[in-house]
């Protein structure tokens, strides 16, 4: 199955980049409505380095999983392994590289793996992340960062759906 792919350009250093999207990802991630605990959670973070977590901290501070860091190279590529709602051995990927560009940087996310997932909902399931992801990263994350030029989704890069809809 194909991966979503998403891309966009800010007005920033790839290391800012780098550093708003781990650093500062409960400034634009959406916690109201993507989140795993029945409340909304009162923050997210990415643990940094290899190994880190990237986690939601509910309002009576549990903390629910969302995965754990496997590539850390600030201002260049950030991965993790993402298990929402999903066993460990079933964890897709999502993969966030950092180029420099004329405009600032291009960034372009990735989430693969699919073929890890069991049971016959996996389209469904890539279709509302290809959808999410439009939301929670390109609007969310592109606000924040300063977008430079028009957001590119998947369907311009080859891959299928673009109008799903997202859930926790």
């Amino acid at each position: 199955m194909q991966p979503v792919v998403k891309t966009l350009t800010v007005r920033r250093s790839p290391d800012e980049a780098f550093r708003l999207f781990t650093a500062e990802i409960a400034r634009w991630w959406p916690l109201g409505t993507h989140h795993r605990g029945r409340l909304p959670p009162m923050a997210c973070a990415i643990d940094p380095g290899v190994g880190g977590r990237v986690f939601e901290t509910g309002p009576d501070g549990t903390e629910l999983g969302w995965g754990r860091v496997i590539d850390w190279q600030p201002g260049q590529r950030f991965a993790m392994s993402w298990a929402v709602g999903e066993a460990r051995d079933a964890a897709t990927e999502v993969i966030v590289t950092f180029t420099p560009a004329t405009e600032g940087t291009d960034i372009r996310l990735v989430h693969a793996g699919w073929e890890r997932q069991a049971g016959g909902q996996v389209s469904e399931r890539r279709a509302s992340y290809d959808h999410g992801w439009d939301l929670v990263y390109v609007e969310g994350y592109g606000r924040l960062a300063g977008r430079a030029g028009e957001c590119v989704g998947s369907d311009f890069v080859g891959s299928p759906g673009g109008n799903g809809a997202f859930t926790q």
